[in-house]
């Protein structure tokens, strides 16, 4: 994970709006996003806040019907042009290797993606896409974009064969990715009825609504004595990283 982000984003990214950055003018100042000095593009919102963003940085604020998709109306009467900053629950996966970069969401969001966009784009959200983000073992860089993109975009990493790493609202959320399929394989060898129970408890002692000494998660694991050995094993000490593992098995078949 020794790769610069940045400079994936720019050579991968940042090049699929060229069009629309020729547009707008730049100067050279202060990244506020990446604390880098380049070109940057300075404006101010509705409210009055000014912004200077590197091209990097601003893509995400930029509306594109070709390279996105539509925000408002329909193809026939379109309104306005999305941004990676309308999206809520969207992922863009940037791969290091020669691959496309790729947009991963669902609903009426993906019902909107333009024909034209370079993007290599999937249907899919949620648990799904952790699912799925968990078992891709490619060197990438994983964002879940959504409006607060000031925040997002300052927890940036790639991740490696061994590690998703996720670059969200709340922080750099890295998962590992050893013991996963010993996991999962246990919790798909319990009956289909236990499966949404083990998945109850397992949330309720990361979040810490429930403790170990609770008699339901005594009489569950007592049952289930492999499953709870596997699941004491291999589950990621990070409670956040946990979470993403246990989202990830709700999608599991």
């Amino acid at each position: 994970m020794d790769l610069d982000p940045i400079s994936l984003l720019k050579s991968k990214v940042v090049p699929l709006f060229k069009n629309e950055l020729a547009e707008l003018d730049s100067e050279i100042g202060i990244c506020e996003v990446f604390g880098t000095k380049e070109q940057v593009y300075c404006w101010e919102d509705s409210y009055g806040v000014h912004y200077s963003y590197s091209d990097a940085a601003k893509v995400f604020t930029i509306g594109s019907y070709d390279v996105i998709g539509l925000n408002q109306g329909t193809w026939a009467t379109p309104k306005s042009a999305m941004r990676f900053m309308d999206y809520k629950g969207a992922f863009m996966i940037v791969p290091v290797d020669n691959a496309a970069p790729e947009l991963w969401c669902s609903g009426n969001y993906y019902k909107k993606l333009s024909p034209k966009t370079p993007f290599k784009t999937k249907e899919l959200a949620g648990n799904a896409a952790y699912l799925e983000l968990i078992e891709d073992r490619r060197s990438m860089l994983v964002i879940e974009v959504s409006i607060r993109k000031e925040l997002y975009l300052k927890n940036l990493m790639i991740g490696d064969e061994d590690h998703l790493v996720l670059a969200t609202l709340n922080g750099c959320v890295i998962v590992p990715r050893k013991g996963w399929s010993e996991f999962k394989s246990a919790y798909l060898s319990l009956p289909k009825p236990k499966r949404t129970e083990a998945l109850i408890l397992l949330r309720s002692l990361t979040s810490g609504s429930l403790q170990s000494a609770n008699p339901r998660v005594q009489k569950f694991f007592a049952e289930y004595k492999d499953f709870a050995s596997i699941s004491q094993k291999t589950l990621p000490s990070y409670p956040h990283a946990r979470m993403i593992w246990l989202a990830a098995l709700g999608a599991a078949v």
